[in-house]
């Protein structure tokens, strides 16, 4: 479960918006419905198969995967040249959120300078 989501939210930092670009163009068709579909049933199974195991707070639902990747999305956004770096950290923080055991938390990624004035005031649209 977790190198799935750290794959997942590498690739979002990594392409800097070719993803929402790339799925905007994907034609709707039964090919692409049926590949999406099966990435959603692996992640239903990878999460059952985490939280059959103790790893994963029981709580834990699919929907949160989209929690996830929003949150990354805003922090890629934000982060511009760190944002590789700032999102192994922010996921860092989230997996360990979604451990059932505190002392299974695995260190994480090294601090990112960032610009909080400019993420708690962006300047104002041209």
């Amino acid at each position: 479960m977790c190198a799935a989501v750290e794959g997942l939210t590498r690739m979002q930092a990594a392409d800097h918006g070719f993803s929402s670009a790339f799925v905007e163009q994907l034609p709707e068709t039964s090919v692409v419905e049926e590949k999406l579909q099966q990435g959603m049933t692996g992640f239903r199974q990878l999460i059952h198969r985490a939280k059959d195991s103790g790893q994963l707070r029981g709580d834990f639902a699919f929907d949160d995967l989209a929690l996830i990747l929003m949150a990354n999305s805003g922090v890629v956004d934000h982060a511009s040249s760190a944002a590789t770096a700032a999102s192994k950290r922010l996921v860092g923080y989230l997996l360990d959120a979604f451990r059932t055991e505190v002392n299974s938390r695995q260190p994480l990624p090294p601090p990112v300078p960032t610009n909080l004035a400019r993420v708690a005031f962006p300047p104002a649209p041209r």
